[in-house]
């Protein structure tokens, strides 16, 4: 079965916010550690941003996304 890159990127992501919650994670550390192409996946946040799954929250250093719900 062939998951798509994008999905496959944005199950990664979400695992990365997951384990950080209920911190707030910026795009960089979750490009970095998941070794996801950044500009990639500033889109996919913002599809999951869009859905419902992702809150974003602005602010320089203290900014950042979460999940939308508790990980649990």
């Amino acid at each position: 079965m062939h998951v798509p890159a994008k999905v496959e990127y944005a199950i990664q992501a979400a695992t990365e916010l997951a384990a950080a919650s209920p911190a707030l994670v910026n795009a960089e550390r979750i490009a970095t550690a998941q070794q996801i192409p950044p500009k990639y996946l500033q889109n996919i946040l913002a599809q999951l941003r869009n859905a419902g799954l992702v809150e974003s929250h602005r602010g320089g250093t203290e900014g950042g996304y979460q999940l939308a719900r508790p990980a649990d």
